[in-house]
C-alpha cells in the first residue's frame, strides 16, 4: 500500500506535510466558519498554520468518526483495521498511517524491505505529524470523566481564539390598555461582550536516557499526565469562577443536629436562593458543591427523614439528579469546590468557551530528548451575575 502519487510534485508536497510537527483540533460540534470565512468541519483535526494560528484549510482526521469506531470495535461490529484507519479523511493520510503503524510493528527490519521501497514508509523521524494526530485524536476522543465541573456549565465550542456573546434584556409588556387607547412601544435589546480566549499549556521533554533505562513507556506516561492535568486546571478554573458569584445570606450548618434531628433545612435555604434567581428571569436548575456539602445535604433528616446518609451520598466526583425536595435540579459534586458553600444557578448563566487545541511534538537532537507541547485555548465566565448565587456558611 502506498501513499505516494504518480505526480512527483504532489508526492513532494505531501512528504513536506508529513514533516509538520503540529496540528489543530476544532472542538465545535457543528459546521462553522473561521474569522476569514473558511468552512470548518466539526470535531476535526487540521494541519496547517500561519503566524501561530490555524488556517483551517486541510482536515485530516475526524474525531467523531474515531470515537464511533472505538465503540463499534468494543461491540465487535468492525475489525481492528477499520477501527484504526476509517477516521482518516483522505487515502493519502490513511495509507501513511498504515505504513507508520507497520514500521512501529515490524521495527527497523521493515525499513529495508521491498515493501518499504515501494511505499516510502514514514518513520517517527520522517513524520511527526502521524504520531501527533494519533495522540491528539486519542486525547479528544476520551469519554471518561474525572471532573464534573466541565459539565456543570454551558459549553460553547469555537474554532476561533475569540468569541462574542450576546445577552438579551427584555421589556415589560403593557397591561390593561383601555378601549381605543394607545399601546406603548416597548423595546428589548442585546448586549454584546467580546471574550478573548487564553491558553492553558503543558510541555514535557523526555531524554533518551530516561526512555532507555525505564521498562515503561515514559514518554506516553508524561503525555497522559499532561492531558489529565490540563483537564484538572480547566475544572479548577470553573470552580473558582462559580465562587465569584454574589454571596447570599441565610446559610446555616447542614450537619448540625440535636438528638439525631437536623437543626437546619437545606431545602428551604436552597429554595430561598432559587426564588431570587427565578425573580431575575432565570431558571434555577443547577447546584455545584464539594462532596462534604452534598453528604451533609443527603444525611440531613429534614431531607431524608432518617437522620442518616442516603445511598446518594457517594464519595468522589459525581452527578446526581432526582434530588428529594428539589425537582428539576442537577447537583454536580467535585472536591475542587470549597467545602463550606454551595453554588446555585441557572446553568446558562455560566459559559465554558472552548477554543481550538494545538498539539506539537518535536525532537531536540542536540540535547537528545523528545518534546511534546499542547495548548488548550479556553475561557470561563459568568455572563449573567443575577442568575447565580453562592450560599456560604453551610458547614466547615
Amino acid at each position: 500500500m502506498s501513499y505516494t502519487s504518480s505526480n512527483f510534485y504532489e508526492d513532494y508536497v505531501f512528504m513536506e506535510k508529513l514533516k509538520t510537527p503540529s496540528v489543530w483540533h476544532n472542538p465545535a460540534e457543528e459546521w462553522t466558519k473561521s474569522a476569514e470565512g473558511t468552512p470548518i468541519r466539526p470535531k476535526t483535526i487540521y494541519i496547517g498554520e500561519h503566524q501561530d494560528k490555524p488556517t483551517w484549510e486541510e482536515p485530516i482526521f475526524d474525531v467523531s468518526r474515531y470515537m464511533e469506531a472505538k465503540n463499534l470495535l468494543k461491540q465487535g461490529k468492525i475489525n481492528e483495521d477499520k477501527a484504526q484507519y476509517s477516521h482518516w479523511l483522505t487515502s493519502q493520510w490513511e495509507n501513511a498511517a498504515v505504513s507508520y503503524a507497520d514500521y512501529l510493528k515490524y521495527g527497523k527490519s521493515y525499513l529495508n524491505s521491498p515493501f518499504r521501497q515501494a511505499s516510502g514508509v514514514v518513520t517517527s523521524q520522517d513524520s511527526p505529524t502521524i504520531n501527533v494526530v494519533q495522540i491528539l485524536g486519542e486525547v479528544m476522543g476520551r469519554t471518561e470523566k474525572n471532573y464534573t465541573m466541565e459539565d456543570a456549565v454551558t459549553r460553547i465550542a469555537t474554532p476561533n481564539l475569540n468569541i462574542a456573546v450576546d445577552t438579551w434584556k427584555g421589556f415589560v409588556a403593557s397591561a390593561d390598555i383601555p378601549e381605543y387607547g394607545d399601546t406603548p412601544v416597548r423595546k428589548g435589546g442585546f448586549t454584546r461582550e467580546q471574550y478573548f480566549l487564553k491558553k492553558d499549556a503543558a510541555h514535557i521533554l523526555v531524554t533518551d536516557e530516561a526512555q532507555a533505562r525505564s521498562d515503561r513507556n515514559v514518554f506516553t506516561i508524561h503525555v497522559n499526565h499532561a492531558v489529565q492535568d490540563l483537564r484538572r486546571l480547566k475544572a479548577q478554573k470553573i470552580a473558582i469562577e462559580l465562587e465569584t458569584a454574589a454571596n447570599e445570606s441565610g446559610g446555616a450548618d447542614w450537619a448540625a443536629h440535636t438528638a439525631g434531628v437536623s437543626t437546619t433545612d437545606p431545602i428551604r435555604q436552597i429554595a430561598t436562593v432559587a426564588d431570587i434567581i427565578e425573580l431575575n428571569g432565570g431558571t434555577p436548575n443547577t447546584i455545584a458543591s464539594h462532596g462534604r456539602a452534598f453528604r451533609d445535604f443527603a444525611g440531613n433528616s429534614r431531607v431524608n427523614g432518617q437522620g442518616q446518609v442516603t445511598p446518594e451520598a457517594r464519595f468522589g466526583t459525581t452527578v446526581v439528579g432526582n434530588l428529594p425536595g428539589l425537582p428539576g435540579f442537577t447537583w454536580y459534586v467535585d472536591n475542587l469546590k470549597t467545602a463550606g458553600l454551595v453554588t446555585i444557578y441557572d446553568k446558562s448563566a455560566v459559559l465554558l468557551m472552548q477554543g481550538p487545541v494545538r498539539t506539537a511534538q518535536y525532537r531536540n537532537e542536540l540535547k537528545g530528548a523528545d518534546g511534546y507541547i499542547t495548548r488548550d485555548y479556553n475561557a470561563v465566565k459568568i455572563i449573567d451575575s443575577s442568575r447565580i448565587r453562592d450560599l456560604p456558611a453551610i458547614g466547615s
